[in-house]
């Protein structure tokens, strides 16, 4: 079992480093075209900040996506059969996340 978790926790790590590597260049690309509209203020800037709020939801899914695969990944026997409650797991999850995104920026 211990064999299988390392192996998923390295695709795991891979998968999560292409998609945050993604998300970058989008985020990237979204920056771009903000710059190339000089400051005007019309459709354009309005579909371009339409696009930064969805990209902002696609790294917080990715974020939470990832603490929860985490979890996944821990022994979750371990957690049954331990003190802890739904709502720590939660804080843990929120933890993971908070971390991640504070390396992101």
């Amino acid at each position: 079992m211990f064999e299988h978790s390392a192996v998923y926790m390295q695709l795991m790590d891979s998968k999560a480093a292409e998609l945050e590597r993604l998300l970058s260049q989008l985020s990237d690309v979204n920056d771009g075209m903000r710059n190339a509209l000089g400051g005007r203020n019309d459709t354009r800037a309005h579909t371009l900040t339409r696009h930064r709020d969805i990209l902002h939801d696609y790294q917080q899914v990715c974020t939470y996506t990832c603490a929860l695969v985490l979890l996944m990944l821990l022994d979750m026997t371990h957690l049954q059969r331990s003190s802890i409650s739904g709502s720590h797991v939660h804080y843990i999850i929120r933890s993971h996340a908070a971390g991640v995104q504070a390396a992101q920026q």
